[in-house]
């Protein structure tokens, strides 16, 4: 079988390039990494867990739609295989070996342990913090940048400035003073951050935003952007899943580790076995 489908393969994914935009030193990696796949690819498909393994021509056929879909028309879909060392025939071969790996690899991680209630429980208690979505607030700011350059801007003007848009917040609700006074973006949202965690903002803005009660507005908070009134609209208390809750996600993810973990111990014992094989040969 040709390896460019390897190569192009291992040349994407590496580098982000095809072959033909390869340098000699990213060459000589892509052949490196391109033979280890091919022997474990071989020796895959010619393992015991392969045999009777078959591969439905619908099943290449849909993997072909998927490739052929990146490109405009035909033409370019073949006039790019040709560039990179490929056909149809080629590339459906090279396709279908894939598919029987994928199988094959399924196959083996079927054969990983049962996940069992004591498994789950025990990763719960030892990952507790997974499982906690810490406290939120709700809140909008007003800035007022300082920039000596500007005259408006100067320090001791955007203070002023600051201290006139709290007074404002006496007679007027927050999101539009935000509008009238605002220099950041958010101004055109009246001043929404949204919901925030703790250590999402400034140090000097998040330790006023969490010092405040639902409906207060700190006063004047300075961080390395400016001067800033910062608005705590809501407070999301923090929440734990319970074990109950979090059963299904920790199975999930055990399963998938025990899985990737049988399919490597698997792949590192074949080409073990298959290096001794070699050693008693010679």
């Amino acid at each position: 079988m040709s390896s460019s489908y390897v190569e192009l393969q291992v040349a994407q994914q590496l580098f982000g390039r095809t072959t033909a935009e390869l340098d000699e030193a990213q060459r000589e990696r892509v052949a490196e990494v391109t033979a280890r796949r091919l022997e474990l690819e071989r020796r895959v498909l010619g393992s015991p867990e392969a045999l009777g393994v078959h591969v439905p021509e619908a099943a290449v056929d849909q993997a072909m739609q998927g490739l052929r879909q990146r490109y405009e028309d035909n033409e370019t879909f073949a006039g790019d295989l040709e560039r990179n060392g490929l056909n149809t025939e080629l590339l459906r071969d090279a396709l279908r070996r894939q598919l029987v790996m994928d199988t094959v690899l399924e196959r083996v991680a079927g054969v990983a342990d049962e996940i069992s209630g004591v498994d789950i429980e025990l990763f719960y208690r030892l990952h507790g913090d997974r499982f906690v979505a810490p406290e939120r607030r709700r809140a909008r700011h007003l800035l007022i940048t300082i920039n000596e350059d500007y005259a408006e801007n100067r320090r001791d003007v955007a203070l002023a400035r600051i201290k006139e848009a709290a007074a404002a917040l006496h007679t007027q609700s927050f999101a539009l003073v935000a509008q009238r006074y605002s220099e950041c973006p958010t101004a055109m949202d009246g001043g929404m951050l949204g919901e925030l965690r703790r250590n999402m903002l400034y140090p000097e803005l998040d330790e006023a935003l969490f010092a405040l009660k639902v409906g207060e507005t700190s006063g004047v908070v300075e961080s390395p952007l400016g001067f800033h009134l910062i608005r705590c609209e809501a407070v999301f208390s923090e929440l734990r899943e319970s074990l109950e809750q979090a059963t299904p996600r920790i199975r999930e993810y055990l399963q998938t580790k025990r899985a990737n973990q049988r399919q490597k111990a698997w792949l590192e014992q074949l080409m073990a076995d298959a290096g001794q094989g070699a050693s008693h040969v010679a």
